[in-house]
C-alpha cells in the first residue's frame, strides 16, 4: 500500500470512540467523529461520568519510523486546544497496534492503551 493510501486508511480507522479503563490515576476517552472536533476526556476513576472534554481539536494521520528497527509505523495525532486556551500540535499521539482496534498513545507524557469502543466504567 502506498504511503498516501495508508494515511487515508488511518484517517478512516481513527473515526471511533476510544477508551482506556485500565487501572491508574485517570480514565481516558477519545471521541473521533467523521466530521467536527475530536474530544479527549480525562477523568479520575472516582468521577460519575466523562464530564467536559479536557481538550478538543482535529485528528491528523501520521507516519514515522521506529528508531531502533526502522519499521514504518502509522497512527494519528490529536492537535488540540485545552479549555484554558493552550494549543498543542501533538496533545496525544496514537500508534496503531493492529487492525483489531487497539492503539498505544502518548498523551502529554502519559502512556496508555486505548481500545475501540465506548465504555462506561463508572460505578452506579
Amino acid at each position: 500500500m502506498e504511503k498516501d493510501q495508508a494515511l487515508d486508511a488511518v484517517a478512516k480507522f481513527a473515526v471511533e470512540t476510544w477508551t482506556s479503563t485500565q487501572a491508574g490515576d485517570f480514565l481516558y476517552r477519545l471521541v473521533v467523529p467523521a466530521t467536527g472536533k475530536a474530544q479527549l476526556h480525562m477523568v479520575m476513576p472516582s468521577e460519575d461520568d466523562w464530564g467536559k472534554p479536557e481538550a478538543q481539536g482535529s485528528i491528523e494521520p501520521t507516519t514515522w519510523k521506529d528508531k531502533s528497527t526502522g519499521k514504518r509505523l502509522y497512527g494519528f495525532r490529536l492537535k488540540a486546544k485545552t479549555p484554558s486556551g493552550d494549543e498543542h500540535n501533538a496533545y496525544m499521539t496514537c500508534q496503531l497496534l493492529s487492525d483489531r482496534g487497539t492503539v498505544f498513545c502518548d498523551s502529554v507524557g502519559s502512556k496508555l492503551f486505548l481500545d475501540r469502543g465506548d465504555k462506561f466504567p463508572f460505578s452506579e
